[in-house]
């Protein structure tokens, strides 16, 4: 928290977690909930809080589309919001955690979901290619 620039936390596990270690609450707001995007969250001194691998994966989407920062238009759900974010930075840093989800396991999800650090590589790859610095940690 301590390190400049943006904080953005992926994953309602995670998003939990950070919250508890803060003592700050978590907060949902179900106003930019979509079909394809689940809602996203507040937490104080948080600048985005998203859900984790669905909206991860739109974000991979989105940005191997070609999307473009002036293009978002009304486009307000966490993904676009997640990858504005990224393409409007000089450098990223991904801080990246191992655990598994159970609920991937579910049949009610997409079978084309990747694992967590399979997304986050991709969407590393699409921004150096537009020229964006980035790092990744896994722990």
């Amino acid at each position: 928290m301590r390190r400049p620039g943006r904080k953005i936390v992926c994953g309602g596990t995670t998003s939990k977690i950070v919250a508890r270690v803060l003592k700050r609450p978590v907060e949902v707001d179900p106003k930019d909930f979509t079909r394809e995007v689940p809602p996203t969250g507040m937490i104080k001194g948080i600048d985005l809080v998203t859900e984790g691998i669905l909206t991860l994966t739109k974000v991979r989407e989105l940005l191997s589309n070609g999307m473009q920062k002036q293009s978002m238009g009304e486009s307000r759900d966490g993904a676009a919001e997640l990858a504005e974010m990224l393409i409007g930075v000089d450098r990223v840093h991904f801080f990246v955690g191992l655990a598994q989800n159970p609920a991937y396991k579910k049949t009610y999800l997409p079978r084309e979901l990747e694992t967590r650090q399979a997304i986050v590589k991709k969407i590393a790859q699409a921004l150096d290619k537009r020229g964006i610095e980035v790092t990744v940690e896994i722990a």
